[in-house]
């Protein structure tokens, strides 16, 4: 007995079916702070190394902005929207797709917002104020603002706070950060929050709340942590 063939309609109906069914493989870049080499964890006890001190970080927050893709010198493409808010509170905030059909070298991002965006007032999206990330006072955004305790901080209730931005010169505290990813395809940058805190010396360095000399140094040390892992 002859199986009966589908009609032509049907195996296309199958075939699609098929297709979308199949998990599609998007490319993203993924930021991952780490506290010596292992993943952050907020609200946790780290020890410091070698020392019988500890911190606790409850907060952190960053503004990643114009993201870019080069080959080589040229300019292959820049992510809309321009602005991503990376919050450590939100898993799902530290990933950024981008397009699979790049083909580029080399990675550009700010770290924070820049100045013409600062002086065109507040904006909704990633930018909104209700993200606790704008200086009502100041008129201007906080880039980075990481939270925590220690008792090496002789503060009130031993806390440290780190808010940084600035747009103005000559306090611009802007951070261009350029990578070369390892493979042309999702890249996972990582950087050291035990490097941030042990550099500045956080028992000296502790509270960063407005732009200023302390903001652009604390900016600067920041920006030499970021770097691409397998």
């Amino acid at each position: 007995m002859t199986k009966a063939l589908l009609p032509k309609t049907t195996l296309f109906l199958m075939y699609c079916f098929v297709f979308i069914s199949l998990p599609i493989a998007a490319q993203k870049i993924t930021f991952s702070p780490t506290f010596n080499a292992k993943p952050l964890q907020l609200n946790t006890v780290l020890q410091l190394p070698n020392s019988s001190d500890s911190v606790v970080i409850t907060r952190l927050k960053l503004y990643i902005s114009a993201v870019q893709f080069y080959q080589d010198s040229v300019l292959v493409h820049a992510l809309e929207p321009a602005y991503f808010l990376i919050d450590l509170e939100k898993p799902a905030s530290q990933q950024i797709a981008f397009p699979t059909n790049l083909h580029f070298n080399a990675i550009q991002f700010n770290l924070g917002i820049d100045s013409v965006t600062n002086s065109n007032g507040v904006i909704g999206g990633a930018l909104d104020p209700t993200n606790n990330m704008y200086w009502t006072w100041q008129s201007g955004y906080i880039n980075f603002k990481l939270e925590g305790i220690s008792k090496v901080c002789a503060t009130r209730n031993n806390k440290f706070q780190f808010h940084l931005g600035g747009y103005q010169s000559p306090y611009n505290a802007l951070q261009t950060i350029r990578l070369i990813p390892l493979k042309n395809e999702s890249i996972h940058i990582q950087f050291d929050l035990l490097s941030f805190l042990t550099n500045i010396h956080l028992k000296d360095v502790n509270t960063v709340m407005s732009p200023g000399e302390d903001g652009m140094k604390c900016s600067k040390q920041l920006a030499t942590l970021f770097k691409v892992v397998p």
